[in-house]
């Protein structure tokens, strides 16, 4: 990478490896800083300190699990992806579980994962084609986890609720290992304001989603029920209403900004 120390004789000079992650590293750590004090301050974690970004949470009688899918990351410098994770092994076993607990607990209601990146629909289990993606596919090991955990436990109810893809879509997945078979839903909100097709996830991509697996531990998935919409140019708000462990989740044009 170029430095922007000004050349030597003519020569340019090159950052080492560990000059970029401690840039890297400094800018992460201003970028939490920044959603601390206009962000998380205003909500659960304000009342426990900063770390960790990740917790259970318990609101109006339904029952969260908010992930960190950001600040925990392990990327491989390969395009090998086995050893890439998406959070850590700590908040991966606290995920699971927080649902095996409720699950114990016959807790009826849905237990909703909140990561802020989709895993339904996947877009490609490729390596070379998932290393492009920011979502759950990126990091098959820890994707290839929590499912499992979920179909062997047969953790009912499981809804995974996302951002990020600038695209609405509600999915119910099919999960399969060996003789089990668990539903998982998952809505994705899209942007308050995304006014942007080339970042725009688009429906038909959502619509055509092929079924899939992971083959470290088995695990296989089908869609079923499938709703999709592309973001609008204006203001848009996603209302989901529970009553007796259903979700019922519609789309609502607010107007422009």
């Amino acid at each position: 990478m170029p430095s922007e120390n000004p050349p030597t004789n003519g020569v340019p000079t090159f950052k080492s490896r560990s000059e970029i992650d401690y840039r890297h590293a400094k800018d992460q750590e201003t970028g939490l800083d920044y959603a601390w004090r206009y962000q998380f301050q205003a909500g659960p974690l304000s009342a426990r300190g900063k770390k960790p970004y990740w917790y259970p949470l318990r609101s109006h009688g339904l029952e969260l699990f908010v992930c960190d899918t950001r600040s925990e990351r392990v990327e491989p410098r390969t395009i090998d992806r086995s050893s890439a994770k998406i959070m850590s092994n700590v908040q991966m076993t606290a995920l699971c579980d927080w649902l095996l607990e409720l699950q114990n607990k016959k807790y009826a209601g849905p237990k909703f994962i909140v990561s802020p990146v989709p895993m339904f629909p996947v877009r490609s289990m490729n390596h070379t084609l998932a290393v492009a993606s920011d979502g759950w596919e990126r990091y098959p090991e820890s994707m290839a986890t929590l499912l499992h955990h979920i179909v062997i436990h047969e953790l009912d109810n499981v809804v995974i609720l996302s951002g990020d893809a600038h695209c609405f879509h509600d999915v119910t997945t099919e999960v399969k290992h060996e003789k089990n078979t668990i539903q998982i839903r998952s809505v994705t909100t899209p942007g308050l304001y995304s006014p942007y097709p080339f970042a725009n996830r688009q429906p038909n991509e959502v619509l055509s989603a092929a079924s899939g697996s992971l083959e470290a531990m088995g695990v296989q998935w089908t869609y079923g029920e499938t709703r999709a919409c592309a973001s609008l140019a204006g203001w848009v708000e996603l209302r989901a209403r529970v009553s007796c462990g259903q979700i019922e989740v519609n789309l609502h044009d607010v107007g422009t900004a």
